[in-house]
C-alpha cells in the first residue's frame, strides 16, 4: 500500500488532467481505507492469537525491520526517523513477529500523525527489567497509550 502511495505522489507532480487527479484522489483515499482494515485485521489476529511463537529476538533487528517498512511512507513526508541504539546487546524472549508489527503500527502511526518535514527519535531503555520502546517527535515523547494497548498481548516477553 505503501509503494502506491508513492507512485500516487509521483504522479501528482506530472502534468494531469483534471479527470486523472481525480481518479489518483480516489485511489488515495482507497488505499488509506485499506490500511485502516489492515490495522484492524492484525489487531484481531492479535486479540485471537492461541499460541505464542516464543524466541530469542534483538531488539534492534525488531525495530531496524520496522523502520525499514515505514521508510517510504515516512519518506513521502520529508520525516526522518532516527534510531542510534543506544543499547547494545539488548535480547528479549517474544513472538518476534507479533513485536515487529505491534513497532510497526507504533512507528505507523507516528509517521500518520506527524507534521511534514519532521525527525522521529526511536530509542530504548530497559526499566526495572521491562524493556520500553520511546518514540519523541521533536522532543515530545509520542502516544504511549498506543504502546500500552499492545502490553496486555505482549506481556510474555523476558529479557535476556
Amino acid at each position: 500500500m505503501t509503494s502506491v502511495l508513492a507512485l500516487i505522489e509521483g504522479a501528482k507532480e506530472e502534468n494531469l488532467e483534471p479527470n486523472q487527479t481525480m481518479l489518483l484522489k480516489d485511489i488515495e483515499r482507497y488505499i488509506h481505507d485499506l490500511s485502516y482494515a489492515e490495522n484492524f485485521i492484525q489487531l484481531a489476529k492479535l486479540e485471537n492469537i492461541q499460541t505464542l511463537n516464543i524466541e530469542r529476538c534483538d531488539v534492534h533487528s525488531l525495530i531496524y525491520n520496522a523502520v525499514i517498512q515505514i521508510y517510504p511512507s515516512a519518506k513521502l513526508r520529508d520525516i526522518t526517523i532516527h534510531y542510534p541504539e543506544t543499547n547494545p546487546e539488548l535480547w528479549i524472549l517474544c513472538d518476534s513477529s507479533l513485536m515487529e508489527r505491534a513497532i510497526v503500527n507504533i512507528l505507523d502511526n507516528a509517521v500518520k500523525y506527524s507534521d511534514e518535514d519532521t525527525q522521529i527519535d526511536v530509542d530504548t531503555s530497559v526499566i526495572n527489567s521491562v524493556v520500553e520502546y520511546k518514540l519523541a517527535i521533536k522532543g515530545v515523547v509520542f502516544q504511549k497509550l498506543i504502546y500500552t494497548n499492545y502490553l496486555i498481548a505482549l506481556s510474555k516477553v523476558v529479557i535476556l
